[in-house]
C-alpha cells in the first residue's frame, strides 16, 4: 500500500515550501539585477539570462547532491514504495519535454544551449522526484530523493502513519518535516528507527 498525504503532511509541506521560497526568490532576483546594472544588459534580457543561470545552477546542485546522497545511503533495510503524488511529477517531466521538442518558443529568446540544459535538468529533477521511493537505509532515512542521516535526527514522533521529524541541518536552526508511511510499513519502520536512533544517540 502506498503512503497517503495526510492533512499534517500537507501543512508541513506548505510550511517548508514557504521557507524554501524565502531563499529562492532572492536567488532569482539578484542575478538579473546584477546583469542589468553592472553588465548593462537590457532589463528583459537580464531577467531571462539571470533566471536561466540561477535555475541551471540550482538544478545542477540538486543533481550532484542527489547522486552523492545515493552513494552514501548504504544498504536498503526497508522499501516503503513511491511517493503519494508521483504522477504529478512524472507528468511535469513529460510536459517539459513537450515544451523543448514541439514548443521551444515558449522559453523565449534564451540561448538554445541554456534552453536544452534547463529542460534536461528540469525533466531529470521531476523524474527523480516522481520515481523516488521511501527507504530506510543503513545510514539514514531516504525520503524519495534525499537522505537524512540517523545522527542528524534530533527528535521524531509518530502521529498515526505520519512521522514528525526534527533534524539538524547545515544552518543554525533544525529543520522539521512530516514523513507519511504506508500503514503496512509502519511497524517495521518503527523497529528499524528504534535500533538505529539508539545507536546514533551519543
Amino acid at each position: 500500500m502506498r503512503a497517503q498525504m495526510s492533512a499534517t503532511a500537507w501543512v508541513a509541506g506548505l510550511w517548508n515550501a514557504g521557507i524554501v521560497s524565502a531563499w529562492v526568490i532572492p536567488a532569482l532576483i539578484l542575478p538579473p539585477l546584477f546583469l542589468h546594472f553592472f553588465i548593462h544588459l537590457a532589463w528583459l534580457n537580464a531577467v531571462k539570462v539571470g533566471f536561466g543561470l540561477s535555475l541551471t545552477a540550482a538544478l545542477l546542485y540538486f543533481q550532484v547532491a542527489h547522486l552523492r546522497m545515493r552513494f552514501i545511503r548504504g544498504t536498503v533495510l526497508l522499501d516503503c514504495g513511491y511517493r503519494p503524488m508521483m504522477w504529478v511529477f512524472i507528468f511535469s517531466a513529460l510536459f517539459l519535454l513537450y515544451i523543448i521538442i514541439w514548443r521551444n518558443d515558449i522559453l523565449g529568446s534564451l540561448p538554445i544551449v541554456i534552453k536544452i540544459v534547463l529542460t534536461i535538468l528540469f525533466s531529470a529533477f521531476y523524474l527523480i522526484m516522481g520515481l523516488g521511493r521511501m527507504k530506510l537505509c543503513a545510514n539514514g532515512i531516504w525520503i524519495y530523493q534525499e537522505l537524512i542521516k540517523w545522527e542528524r535526527i534530533k527528535y521524531c514522533e509518530w502521529q498515526g502513519n505520519d512521522l514528525l521529524v526534527e533534524y539538524h541541518t547545515k544552518w543554525p536552526f533544525p529543520a522539521k518535516g512530516v514523513i507519511s508511511f504506508p500503514p503496512d510499513c509502519k511497524w517495521s519502520a518503527d523497529l528499524i528507527m528504534h535500533e538505529h536512533l539508539s545507536q546514533a544517540t551519543p
